[in-house]
């Protein structure tokens, strides 16, 4: 399972309606991102020694709840899908110490990129053991 990404709602990210501004939410969401993929192995090191990296084409989200100044956040990732050169993640955001429902849901499309040729390739076999792996544990820990 991929541990949860956590932070805390600064100041600079609360719009003029008192709540978290729309583009924090991505943010977090992106940062909880990088940890997830970094745990599957596809951080810096990566990028450093295989020349390649994952870029996001897509991202899908909804805001379910306000989230307000100096609220403690967590969010939750999983793979739904893994493809030759492509992953879909989900996340969940919740306010921790809350009732942990979520106050908002991401789908990403990300693609795996040669950063030479700035083309998609297809993932290093390892690489795609490990995505798959996390998609079967992910699966297989979910209640029906």
């Amino acid at each position: 399972m991929i541990p949860p990404y956590q932070a805390t709602v600064l100041s600079d990210w609360i719009d003029y309606n008192g709540h978290l501004n729309v583009a924090y939410y991505v943010l977090l969401f992106d940062h909880a991102l990088d940890d997830a993929l970094a745990w599957f192995g596809l951080g810096g090191a990566y990028r450093r020694d295989e020349g390649c990296s994952v870029f996001v084409a897509e991202h899908h989200v909804v805001y379910d709840r306000e989230v307000l100044l100096d609220a403690g956040v967590v969010v939750r990732s999983r793979m739904l899908e893994v493809g030759d050169r492509r992953l879909v993640a989900f996340q969940e955001m919740a306010v921790a110490g809350s009732d942990a429902r979520p106050v908002a849901t991401c789908e990403t499309l990300c693609v795996h990129v040669d950063l030479g040729r700035r083309r998609s390739v297809p993932w290093p076999a390892a690489v795609r053991a490990r995505l798959t792996a996390g998609l079967e544990n992910e699966t297989s820990n979910r209640s029906p």
